[in-house]
């Protein structure tokens, strides 16, 4: 078992449970199946199969139309600012499969097998000539403001390097951060832009241990004619949790140590429109990336990732501290 060891902390009795009242409905609109979410805290739905015609890069699955009702504010890219695909790509969705150079395609723009549950969802996506891996997501509304995600991958033949990026798209105006090592605690930091511009377009990538950052320098993380390789050449991420907040609303992302390699937030430009920044902070996004090792055929994989919103404090990192350790407890 992969353990984080250098930060312990106390878990305070911060708990999140579900608020009275919060109802989950499955409905099909225009032929798309979908869950209604409107806790106490969210609203918004999340689609299981959305087969339309929308292009190329628009997600069939996926969290769309959240809303974060302390504050009003909507969860998602906005349309003028990067786009309608970030938009449409969503919250926690299953992004990228990977075995070293290999690319085995994205499973957000793939068919899936779909169970609908109470309060969530389980997509299946089989094993196919292209995709020598069978992969099962379940989300599941674990709290007011909170979603889990699990995953199961099962490859049918040995793969080098294996990967999975769970991808996570917000607001263009949201600050992103990492947890590194400051002073000898994990402090959340601000990524920036690069000043070299050939650097800019690289995907800033926070191994999670030293043994981890071989791996991920040699994943290439190929999608057609791009390639993301880290450019964090030092660091490492002292915790699995990786954010964004507008200085009032909070998104964050929890990987369990276990199963995450590394964490990577997009930085946001300090200057200029949006629509003239360059693609990587146009993304707007916070990723994990599951595995990054060698698997055998047949060896079951196991991820699991945490989403929460929340309105942001005065004391913000001591309670990612405690909610992440919520978290690893499995609380």
């Amino acid at each position: 078992m992969r353990v984080v060891s250098t930060y312990l902390f106390l878990f305070l009795g911060l708990t999140l449970t579900m608020a009275p009242g919060e109802e989950f409905s499955w409905e099909t609109v225009g032929g798309v199946e979908q869950l209604r979410i409107d806790t106490e805290l969210l609203s918004g739905v999340f689609v299981a199969r959305d087969e339309r015609e929308l292009g190329r890069g628009f997600a069939l699955h996926g969290f769309r139309g959240l809303v974060f009702k302390p504050t009003g504010k909507d969860l998602h890219a906005s349309v003028g600012k990067v786009g309608a695909k970030r938009r449409h790509q969503g919250h926690l969705n299953v992004y990228r499969v990977y075995a070293g150079k290999e690319t085995f395609g994205s499973l957000r723009d793939d068919l899936a097998e779909v169970e609908r549950l109470d309060d969530g969802a389980q997509l299946t996506w089989p094993a196919s000539e292209q995709r020598p891996v069978e992969v099962s997501a379940t989300w599941r509304i674990t709290g007011a403001a909170q979603i889990d995600l699990e995953i199961e991958a099962i490859p049918n033949r040995d793969l080098s390097n294996f990967e999975i990026l769970p991808a996570v798209y917000c607001p263009v105006q949201m600050v992103k951060r990492v947890y590194l090592e400051r002073n000898g605690e994990a402090e959340p930091v601000v990524v920036k832009t690069p000043d070299d511009s050939e650097e800019s377009l690289l995907y800033p990538f926070f191994p999670l241990t030293a043994e981890d950052r071989e791996p991920q320098k040699a994943s290439g993380r190929i999608q057609s004619e791009w390639t993301w390789p880290t450019s964090v050449e030092e660091e490492e991420a002292a915790l699995p949790i990786v954010l964004a907040d507008d200085g009032e609303t909070e998104i964050i992302l929890f990987g369990h140590p276990d199963s995450t390699s590394a964490v990577c937030a997009t930085p946001r430009p300090d200057s200029g429109e949006p629509e003239n920044w360059n693609s990587v902070g146009q993304h707007s996004a916070l990723y994990l990336s599951f595995f990054c090792r060698d698997i055998k055929a047949g060896e079951k994989q196991l991820a699991r990732a945490r989403l929460i919103y929340r309105t942001k404090t005065s004391d913000s990192a001591q309670e990612h501290r405690q909610l992440y350790q919520a978290f690893t407890e499995g609380r």
